[in-house]
C-alpha cells in the first residue's frame, strides 16, 4: 500500500503498534485515562527532499498517551 505521487519527499512509516508495552523505567507512572501506546515509527527521506535549509533535523522521543481511543 502507497501514494502513487513522485513529490513525496518524508515517508513516515508505522512498523508496530503496541498497547499495554511494558515499560522498563522504573519512574514511569501509570495511564490517567486507559492505556499506554508505544509505536515504532520510522522516518524516511527521499531523494526529492529539499537541500535549501528549510527543513529541521528531527530528533527520536518518546511520548505517553493516556488513552487509546
Amino acid at each position: 500500500m502507497g501514494v502513487a505521487n513522485a513529490n513525496i519527499s518524508v515517508k513516515f512509516i508505522v512498523d508496530k503498534i503496541t498497547v499495554d508495552p511494558v515499560c522498563p523505567n522504573r519512574f514511569a507512572s501509570e495511564p490517567e485515562n486507559g492505556h499506554l501506546v508505544r509505536m515504532d515509527v520510522r522516518i524516511e527521506t527521499t531523494p526529492q527532499m529539499p537541500t535549501d535549509g528549510a527543513t529541521r533535523s528531527t530528533r527520536s522521543t518518546s511520548r505517553r498517551s493516556g488513552r487509546t481511543g
